[in-house]
This record gives C-alpha cells, sequence and structure tokens, in this order.
C-alpha cells in the first residue's frame, strides 16, 4: 500500500518520474488526445508572436529568407553569433580557451565573412548586376568580378571541407558497435574485440 502512493506520488522532493520510454511533452499529452487544428493554430500563432516581440529587440537582425539554402545559413549564423560571443567573452579568463586559439578562430571566422562577400560579388556579376561590395562588412574586400577564378575558389574551398571531414574520419567515434577492451596478458597487453550484443 506505501509501495503504491510512493509510485503514485512519486520520491517526496522529487516529483513524479518521467517515463524515459516516451519523447518530452508525448508523456503530458497522453490523456489528450492528438493535437487539433486550434492547438496548431494557437502553437503556430505563439510562435509568431514571438518571432515578432524578438525582432524588436536591439540584439536582433530580422534576416528575409528567399533562397532555401538561406535557412542553413541562417542557423549556422546563431550559432556561430553565440560561439563569437562568448569566445570573446572567455579569452583570458577561461584557462579552457586559449588566447592563441581563440584568436586563430576569430580571424578564421572573418575571413570565412569575406569569402562569402566574393561569392557574393561573383553572384552580382554572373547576373549582370553592377558591381556592390556587401554592405555592413567591415573592411570588405574589393574584388574584380570578372577576373575571379571561380574554379580556383571552389576547389579550395571544397579542399578545406575535405580536410576537416578527414579529422572526423580519424577520430574515434563516441559510440561504438564494436569495443576494444585491452586487458593485462602477462608481460604486455592483448586487445579483446567485444560485440555489442544486436
Amino acid at each position: 500500500m506505501a509501495n503504491e502512493a510512493a509510485e503514485q506520488s512519486g520520491t517526496p522532493g522529487q516529483g513524479k518520474q518521467r517515463d524515459k520510454t516516451k519523447g518530452r511533452g508525448q508523456g503530458q499529452r497522453q490523456n489528450q488526445g492528438p493535437k487539433t487544428r486550434a492547438d496548431r493554430d494557437i502553437e503556430k500563432a505563439t510562435k509568431l508572436a514571438r518571432k515578432i516581440e524578438r525582432a524588436g529587440e536591439p540584439d536582433t537582425a530580422v534576416v528575409s529568407r528567399k533562397a532555401l539554402e538561406t535557412n542553413d545559413s541562417v542557423y549556422i549564423l546563431g550559432q556561430n553569433d553565440y560561439m563569437t560571443d562568448q569566445l570573446r567573452k572567455k579569452m583570458g579568463y577561461d584557462p579552457k580557451v586559449k588566447i592563441e586559439d581563440a584568436m586563430i578562430l576569430l580571424q578564421a571566422n572573418q575571413a570565412a565573412r569575406s569569402v562569402t562577400s566574393i561569392i557574393t560579388t561573383a553572384m552580382q556579376h554572373a547576373l549582370g548586376l553592377p558591381y556592390q561590395p556587401s554592405k555592413g562588412l567591415a573592411n570588405a574586400p574589393v574584388v574584380s568580378p570578372a577576373k575571379l577564378d571561380l574554379v580556383k575558389i571552389l576547389a579550395d574551398l571544397q579542399k578545406i571541407v575535405e580536410e576537416a571531414q578527414a579529422t572526423a574520419e580519424k577520430a574515434e567515434p563516441a559510440e561504438k558497435a564494436e569495443k576494444t577492451v585491452t586487458k593485462a596478458a602477462g608481460k604486455g597487453t592483448a586487445p579483446i574485440e567485444l560485440k555489442d550484443a544486436a
């Protein structure tokens, strides 16, 4: 009886335990049935209101998304903004953040923005539009779009991406299907392959 009461009310101070077989939020709607159209409309209106509210905040810029690729760029930009801010705040204070590495990353970030500016300028030229350097970019590179070697630019960028991906392939994955366990065997060590049960 006491056990049943404990199960129903949860451990004092801890609250009721969440069923970990369900995703977050699923347990809350268990007895409420599927979302109605009215529920979805309310959620949509709430999200839109929040977007409009955030657009008025001084640290927010509004981006018009016409091209599908811009969705990816906006998400990356959001992450990049947060990481850049944290890097600037922590370098020199947090011992885990090396100043030399932070400076290289900030310079690489500037270089990436310059590359985006150059590619945008090349797009203007390809569309037959007059040359106009990117607005708002400090020290925007001034280029002659007609003289740009686009094939070389693409090859160099692809090389950077491939070299970065190669580092991930060489690194050990966080969770491996096969785990190598080393056990003492006399003077040396012998690796034993353990395979996770399927």
